[in-house]
This record gives C-alpha cells, sequence and structure tokens, in this order.
C-alpha cells in the first residue's frame, strides 16, 4: 500500500467527491484545518470513514483555543448571508490590519465582507495574519461544498417525466453517473475562472497556517483537485533557478461512486486488491525522492511499463471509463528540494528525501 505522507494544498477539508479517487493511490493523506474540531466531541468518532480507517489526518496547527467559537460565529455569519463566497475571497484579501486587537480585525473583516467602508487596510502581521489567514481558507472550503452541493443537486433533481424516460430507456444509474460526471465537468471549467488573485491568495493563507504546524514528515505534496500547482512551481523555478519536471502522469477515475457510502466501498475494494501494485508504485516514488538531485534534474527514472498495465487493468476492471470517466494526475519533480524546502522550511529534512514531489490532478 502507498504509505507515503502526502499533504494536501489548499484543501482544507476531506469530504468531497472530487477527493474520493486519490485514496485509490494514496492512503496516507494529510490535510491542515482551519479551526480544530469540537474539544467535546468524541475524539473516536470522525464524520469521514476515511479518517476513521487511517487513510488520512487532519491537523489543526496553532488550535484557537477559548478563540474558536469567536471564529465560528464569524463563519455561520458569512453563511448565513449566502453570499458569493467567490466574491468574498477577494474581498477579504482587501481586509484585516496590523496592530490591532483581534476582536477589531475581526470586526475589520465582517466589515470589508458586507462591502461597508474601513480605514484603510495595512499589511497584517502576527496573530492578526493567522486569523485572516484561517477565516480565508474557511471561506474556501464553504466555496468548495458549495460547488460540491450544486453538482449533487444538478445530477439527482429530475421530475416524473425525466424519471419516466429513464425507465423506459434503462439503466437509471447509469444516467445518473454520466450527468454527476458532466455536472462536475462543468463546475470544474467555472471555477477555474475564478480570480488567479484569490488562487494566490488562498494558497498563502495555506502556507500562512503550515507555518506554524511542528515539523512533520510529508513526502510528497497534492495539489486540490483541478489545480495547475502553478504557484508552487513558479516558486521553485524562482528561488532555485532549476527547473521541475514532469517525470510521470497516472489515470484516475473522475468519480467513484454516485454517493460518499458507495464511494467508500469502492475504495475500500479496489485498494485491499491493488496493494501490490501499490507498493510498488511508493517504492517508485520513493526512489524518485531519494535520487541524487543531478540524476534528478537531468534522468530520472521512468515508471515501469509492468507496473503501469497492472494499474490501468486494476482500473478497467473496478472502475471501467465508460461508466467512471478518468481524470489523469501528474506527477512534477523538483530536484534538490523537499517538501519541507518547497513550503519555506529549507533546514527541515523529511525522512532523508532530497527531491520533492508534487501530485497535479489535471
Amino acid at each position: 500500500m502507498n504509505s507515503l505522507a502526502t499533504l494536501t494544498f489548499p484543501s482544507t477539508a476531506v469530504e468531497s467527491l472530487r477527493l474520493y479517487p486519490l485514496f485509490l493511490l494514496f492512503q496516507n493523506l494529510h490535510f491542515l484545518a482551519p479551526v480544530e474540531p469540537d474539544p467535546a466531541a468524541d475524539p473516536g468518532e470522525s464524520a469521514d470513514s476515511f479518517i476513521k480507517w487511517d487513510f488520512c489526518q487532519v491537523h489543526t496547527p496553532r488550535p484557537l483555543g477559548r478563540e474558536r467559537q469567536r471564529f465560528l460565529r464569524l463563519v455561520a455569519d458569512i453563511t448565513s448571508r449566502g453570499a458569493d463566497y467567490a466574491a468574498q475571497l477577494k474581498s477579504l484579501t482587501l481586509a484585516a490590519s496590523s496592530e490591532r486587537p483581534l476582536e477589531e480585525s475581526e470586526r475589520s473583516i465582517t466589515r470589508s465582507l458586507r462591502g461597508e467602508d474601513i480605514p484603510a487596510p495595512q499589511e497584517p502581521q502576527g496573530e492578526d495574519l493567522l486569523w485572516k489567514a484561517r477565516l480565508l481558507l474557511a471561506i474556501g472550503q464553504l466555496l468548495d461544498q458549495e460547488e460540491e452541493d450544486l453538482a449533487l443537486s444538478l445530477t439527482t433533481f429530475a421530475d416524473e417525466e425525466k424519471k419516466l424516460f429513464k425507465e423506459l430507456q434503462g439503466d437509471e444509474d447509469d444516467e445518473e453517473m454520466a450527468a454527476l460526471l458532466g455536472n462536475l465537468s462543468r463546475l470544474e471549467v467555472e471555477r477555474r475562472g475564478h480570480s488567479l488573485y484569490s488562487q494566490r491568495q488562498r494558497f498563502q493563507a495555506w502556507k500562512s497556517l503550515y507555518a506554524t504546524l511542528p515539523e512533520g514528515d510529508f513526502a510528497m505534496l497534492l495539489a486540490r483537485p483541478g489545480d495547475s500547482g502553478e504557484l508552487l512551481r513558479e516558486e521553485y523555478e524562482t528561488k532555485s533557478g532549476g527547473v521541475a519536471r514532469l517525470v510521470m502522469t497516472l489515470p484516475l477515475p473522475t468519480v467513484v461512486g454516485l454517493g460518499r457510502a458507495e464511494a467508500e466501498e469502492e475504495v475500500r475494494r479496489f485498494v485491499d486488491e491493488a496493494e501490490p501494485t501499490l507498493d510498488r508504485f511508493a517504492a517508485h516514488c520513493e526512489a524518485l525522492l531519494c535520487l541524487d538531485p543531478a540524476l534528478a534534474a537531468t534522468a530520472p527514472p521512468t515508471l515501469d511499463e509492468g507496473l503501469l498495465t497492472a494499474w490501468q487493468e486494476l482500473l478497467d476492471h473496478h472502475f471501467p471509463e465508460e461508466r467512471y470517466g478518468r481524470s489523469p494526475v501528474s506527477f512534477t519533480l523538483f530536484p534538490g528540494w523537499p517538501t519541507a524546502a518547497l513550503l519555506c522550511r529549507p533546514r527541515q529534512t523529511a525522512m532523508g528525501h532530497v527531491n520533492g514531489l508534487l501530485v497535479t490532478p489535471l
């Protein structure tokens, strides 16, 4: 099984139909959350089965503690107004100021999101910056969930005539799957049209939160589904003077089920059967991560054809392309810069890796 620790950015939540196919290839995903779970909740309970199965873990750097309820009230206020979350992401980047108490900073952010006049913004610092970063990520999470809910609503909505038509034409379940694939594809195109400025700010907010995380051993990075990872590539090539290399591309299903219950069952069944192939894949990734940087920059090893064939056969058996679609993921190698260095922690070394790997769903 692929046990290489993989850190996901800038997604902060596990729940997403577009994320579930990634668990076929990665069984050790890590997420950063802007706010910790309810301390009164049973630690043995989880809203997501992938966490219960230890497929992934969620970390909250610098938990909010006594400020948690205040933060949640602000998020609830934003949610209750039903505003355009994409527009609010842009508004939030213009809000907040330095050298203000937390209460005043919160009021400034709220006024900005409501379109009210605020004093001229200054560059936020310290806890003010972290508070703003958490809120920006929380709104981004709301935007992701809104898009997900819209795709599901469009898929499951049908009047009596449509239901009758499906019964006459054949398999209703297959038509629902086709509708889901089409809706997710359209929403993905729309999401990529979001302001590049907002995308960049969301990534910077995620990095601000990551900077407060105690050191962790993360072998690889995984961009949010649909993101190109170009922001990280730009940073690497600017700072290192090197060139990031595309080293392999693997297919994945676009979806693995019509809902969470079906997706969970299908993923578990696949991983149980695919374990030998996943072990070989993890070994190949490990070799890339530990390769001499000079070779990584000039002649990294290619994926074994036998391994690629075995992976394709597993997918065709469990998730036929005509029903589940295909969405490839690319792997980009950053010679001489392991994950920690890519995320501005050059002195931290993770598991002896000398290179970094970025996984980008296309």
